[in-house]
């Protein structure tokens, strides 16, 4: 039997066949711009300039609104929720004009938090990305802040005070008129006074054991470099009681450091004790003079009654 195509109302099957394959073939022809039926619309084809104008603003107002309630969460002290949000934006809007300001809400937020070690990379981090940002300004005084909060005891390794020290005085260099200026002099003024502290805690150490040299050594270096602190009195009489407990005893020094603390900080409680080791010391250097001229006579005996004087 020889096999005849049956046919549809007239269309042959392997007709009707290729039509329905090229149904959707002709269905991918690009769609003309500004088709918007969601039926007819190619998914592939170019935006026009108007909707990619009109997804950036939506972008950009994102973003605003975004970064306004994370100033909010800021301005309330929720400063973990900051540090979700920040997160999240920097993620969603990585081009965003307010990415500099983010960050440095994430650097505040991780200080306020305590997590001094975070703070003080984010804020480096801002200094490195951002250096024309006004948060960069900013962000040289907090890193200050960051270093000074790790900060240990005076009689330990004071690395980080060193460091926010620095920081300090380069924010002073660059800004000396902002406002943030007094308070950076103040921090300055109490890190001088902690390495002022350390280094004559150092003194004392070597005092305590009688190594004489190595302790004046400290509190030398202590008077010279920190002569606007409260710690220079103390270690310039201290270097006086050094030269008088040495053995033996060396009354020119004594005299010598006990004149520059009673002329250098005459109202202190330094200043006084100063004064009597001064005087002290001249009465001694007085008596060494008359040995000298007298040899065999001791000044301190005295003459007997009824001898020539």
């Amino acid at each position: 039997m020889i096999f005849k195509p049956a046919r549809l109302r007239g269309v042959c099957l392997p007709v009707l066949a290729a039509l329905l394959f090229l149904a959707p073939v002709a269905g991918c022809a690009r769609r003309p711009r500004g088709d918007t039926d969601p039926v007819t619309a190619d998914p592939n084809a170019e935006p026009t300039s108007e909707e990619v104008e009109a997804e950036v603003k939506a972008a950009r107002d994102a973003a605003s609104t975004q970064m306004s309630y994370i100033r909010e969460l800021f301005e309330d002290g929720h400063f973990y929720d900051v540090t979700l949000e920040v997160r999240n934006f920097v993620k969603v809007h990585p081009g965003s004009r307010y990415l500099d300001e983010a960050w440095f809400l994430l650097a505040r937020a991780e200080y306020e938090e305590g997590n001094f070690l975070d703070a003080e990379d984010r804020f480096r981090r801002i200094l490195r990305d951002f250096p024309q940002s006004d948060y960069a300004r900013d962000s040289l005084y907090y890193l200050g802040l960051a270093l000074l909060s790790q900060s240990r005891k005076a009689e330990l390794d004071q690395t980080e005070t060193e460091a926010a020290q620095v920081q300090f005085r380069s924010f002073l260099t660059r800004y000396p008129d902002n406002e943030l200026a007094p308070r950076a002099e103040e921090h300055i003024r109490t890190i001088r006074e902690k390495l002022a502290e350390k280094t004559y805690k150092n003194g004392e150490t070597y005092r305590k054991i009688k190594s004489w040299s190595a302790a004046r050594y400290y509190y030398e270096q202590t008077y010279l470099d920190f002569r606007n602190t409260s710690w220079a009195p103390r270690a310039g009489l201290r270097m006086a009681e050094t030269y008088r407990k040495g053995k033996p005893r060396n009354w020119n020094d004594v005299a010598r450091w006990s004149a520059r603390v009673v002329a250098d900080f005459p109202d202190t409680p330094e200043g006084v004790s100063a004064q009597k080791l001064l005087d002290e010391a001249t009465h001694e250097m007085e008596l060494e003079d008359e040995r000298l001229r007298n040899p065999g006579v001791d000044p301190d005996d005295e003459p007997e009654a009824g001898a020539p004087r």
